[in-house]
């Protein structure tokens, strides 16, 4: 029956007995309601664990030094030392601390405990405070962690610059500095405004690319770089320059990664839904949305 848009007739959506959603039964109408939403948890699960299963290098969860003076400096934690759980929750890497720590100041705790261990296997526990009102995102930054660093990892050169003229490249690793062992990029910064300009000698290897913290066989070597000195007496090598933390790989079977991929789906619904009422409530910035 053909539908008159002036008013005769019927539309063939409202027409028939069984052809419209509110002659559907209440199981029927609840199951279209809901279909579109589950469809995209759904679809998160499995990105989640498509993600998750994509074999590649994490930074172990070994502690750098910490900062003098940082909160963690002051609870007490030594370079060294490896994370075995955050709040009570295992972690394997670095990313699943900072991933940990995280939910924690969403939660709006006012602390974290930290469960570490020292190189000789001793175990102990360590309860950080945290300001409740800090963004969630500069939390782990404001404790003062950070994964321990064996090098000084080149991430780029500028053109023409004092390191790119002196051989170095991104993907190199200084591991010295005449002679000297220097293991952050703060003390190869040092380093070089110590020299006054003066000639250094940089201890470099080369890593491979599939395994960061690999170094290729036989690629030492010693690279003479000079220096150059800007305007407001900066002295400067013109590269890029980065932590060189031990990786762990991360591999993980495709069940263990669709489980990973569920867990990690319920833990960002919550997430949302506790930054949501925070923000709600006037105790979470309405920046972090």
């Amino acid at each position: 029956k053909m539908w008159d848009a002036s008013g005769g007739g019927d539309a063939p959506a409202l027409a028939g007995p069984n052809g419209s959603f509110h002659s559907k039964a209440l199981w029927a109408r609840s199951w279209v309601v809901v279909a579109g939403p589950l469809a995209n948890f759904i679809f998160a699960v499995f990105a989640f664990g498509v993600v998750a299963g994509i074999d590649r290098h994490e930074p172990q969860a070994i502690l750098g030094q910490p900062a003098e003076g940082s909160i963690a400096a002051r609870a007490g934690l030594l370079g060294g030392e490896s994370v075995q759980a955050v709040n009570g929750v295992a972690v394997e890497t670095f990313s699943d601390v900072r991933w940990q720590i995280f939910r924690v100041a969403i939660s709006g705790a006012d602390a974290i405990t930290l469960s570490v261990a020292a190189p000789g296997g001793s175990a102990r526990s360590l309860t950080l405070p945290i300001d409740p009102r800090m963004a969630p995102d500069v939390t782990v930054t404001s404790i003062g962690l950070q994964p321990v660093s064996v090098g000084v990892r080149i991430t780029g050169t500028v053109p023409e610059g004092a390191g790119a003229r002196a051989g170095l490249s991104a993907g190199m690793v200084v591991l010295s500095v005449d002679g000297a062992a220097v293991r952050s990029p703060s003390e190869l910064v040092d380093r070089v405004q110590a020299s006054r300009g003066e000639s250094l000698s940089l201890g470099v290897v080369e890593t491979m690319a599939r395994a960061p913290g690999e170094e290729v066989p036989g690629s030492g070597r010693l690279l003479t770089v000079t220096p150059t000195v800007t305007a407001d007496g900066v002295y400067r090598l013109g590269v890029g320059i980065g932590a060189q933390s031990p990786t762990v790989l991360v591999d993980r079977s495709a069940l263990a990664a669709l489980d990973r991929g569920f867990w990690r789906t319920a833990e960002v619904s919550q997430l949302s839904l506790q930054a949501l009422w925070r923000m709600l409530s006037g105790d979470l910035s309405w920046r972090q949305l």
